[in-house]
């Protein structure tokens, strides 16, 4: 700063007002008519002016000048990696020194070779809930000054916590095998399958099950036990999958075999079949005199078939198939027709 001047045996005394200040001070030390220094951030809107005397004593004040300090474009705070569970929102935040800034947000989605522009994502810190396919997704802000400079910030990775697959009720036959899956979006994810045994009031660690698909040999304890999965990811968001049931199937038998039938062409015969287990479905057969491998009979679907007789019928033979809620068959002993 500098101030030029008349006079004879002339002195100097520089003073300041920093913004919102009252009262000027001297400025200790200044007291040339040209004065350099090196502003700092809390000079920003500062007031000088300098103090002329000569040798009679006489004084005469400058000017006031203001100073305005410009800060460099640069990013001060990042914005940071989370994790979030899904339904819930999240704040990215950037700061950055500058004049006159203004903000861009760009993401990349997990899989894609090109960051994009985020429509309408214009300020410093924005708050958004994600959805499942952010998963993964990189964000970062391009900071812009009113000189036209730009700077990008670092790129924060957003992963999402969410259940995709939850686990099936089963059904089973005591020391069969019963699988039980649970599929996961998320960074660094863990899991920990849990039961809980009929009557039981809390849930339990199912212990070394400690993956996304577990398979393990029921029992007839496992009746009604209920089976699901607790997931956590590497920011330590825990999810807990839907409740899957096991259903212990009854042993599959057929109680009942279909008898031999003598009819005329014309008359209604039925055929009968019974059967014990768990969700047991029927499909009736036929294999007609002759043929060497037998055919689903369509349509006929129950315990008990009624069909009408027809001369083409003689010898034929009927059988049907039983299948439990676990995919075991059981096939009934074969009736013949008979058409007199």
């Amino acid at each position: 700063m500098s101030v030029k001047a008349n006079g004879v045996g002339l002195s100097y005394q520089w003073y300041y007002k920093k913004k919102g200040a009252t009262a000027w001070s001297v400025w200790n030390g200044h007291t040339h008519a040209s004065e350099t220094c090196m502003p700092n951030e809390t000079w920003n809107g500062i007031q000088l002016y300098c103090k002329v005397k000569n040798a009679a004593g006489s004084t005469l004040n400058s000017a006031v000048a203001t100073i305005q300090v410009i800060q460099p474009l640069a990013i001060t705070a990042q914005p940071q990696s989370k994790s979030i569970i899904l339904g819930r929102s999240l704040t990215l935040s950037v700061k950055a020194t500058g004049e006159g800034l203004s903000y861009q947000w760009y993401y990349k989605k997990k899989g894609a070779a090109a960051f994009s522009v985020w429509n309408n994502r214009t300020k410093a810190s924005e708050t958004v809930t994600p959805n499942v396919s952010w998963d993964g997704i990189q964000l970062y802000c391009r900071v812009k000054d009113s000189s036209g400079k730009t700077v990008n910030s670092s790129a924060a990775t957003i992963n999402v916590l969410s259940i995709t697959y939850q686990p099936a009720n089963v059904t089973v036959a005591s020391g069969s095998n019963a699988t039980f899956t649970v599929k996961a979006t998320g960074a660094g994810l863990k899991y920990q399958w849990q039961y809980k045994k009929k009557g039981a009031t809390a849930w339990s660690n199912w212990n070394g099950r400690t993956t996304a698909s577990t398979t393990a040999t029921s029992n007839d304890s496992w009746q009604g036990m209920q089976v699901r999965c607790k997931v956590t990811d590497s920011g330590s968001n825990t999810l807990y999958s839907s409740v899957a049931t096991i259903t212990i199937a009854a042993a599959l038998k057929i109680t009942q075999q279909p008898n031999n039938v003598t009819a005329s062409v014309g008359d209604d015969v039925a055929f009968i079949v019974k059967a014990s287990g768990s969700g047991v479905k029927y499909q009736w057969q036929y294999k007609k005199k002759g043929a060497a491998s037998w055919s689903n009979w369509n349509g006929r679907t129950t315990a008990i078939t009624v069909a009408t007789a027809n001369a083409t019928w003689s010898g034929m033979q009927v059988r049907c198939k039983v299948t439990d809620a676990t995919g075991k068959n059981l096939y009934s002993s074969a009736a013949t027709i008979t058409i007199k």
